[in-house]
Parts: structure tokens; C-alpha cells; sequence
């Protein structure tokens, strides 16, 4: 790992000694994920959206021209 975990003013020096910042990227992380994985559920409920189905499927045509 090299200096930088070895420096207690890193960022990685901070998140592998001090155990709150370990317990805060962990929750930061997780709800990272919980975010992306509703954005993704939100992205494609609006794909068969009435109002945006076009705009996917010409979005897909082009995309398929290319």
C-alpha cells in the first residue's frame, strides 16, 4: 500500500485507522448503491413511460445506427 496508508493525514491512512471514518464510507457506500439501484428502477420505469416512449426508442434507433 505504500506511503499513503502508512500517513495518518491521508485519506487512506484516515479510513484504515480511524474506525468512524471506516464506519462512515462504509454507510456512504451503501447508500451509494441503495441510490443507484432506485435510480436504475426510476430510468426504466420511465422508458415505459407514455409520455417518454419515444424519446427511448428514438434514442434506441440511433444508437442502433451507429
Amino acid at each position: 500500500m505504500g506511503r499513503a496508508a502508512n500517513n495518518p493525514n491521508s485519506p487512506l491512512g484516515v479510513m484504515m485507522r480511524d474506525e468512524k471514518a471506516g464506519a462512515e464510507l462504509k454507510r456512504t457506500l451503501t447508500n451509494l448503491e441503495a441510490a443507484s439501484a432506485t435510480l436504475n428502477t426510476d430510468l426504466e420505469a420511465l422508458q415505459h413511460s407514455f409520455l417518454l416512449k419515444k424519446a427511448f426508442k428514438k434514442a434506441a434507433k440511433e444508437k442502433e445506427k451507429e
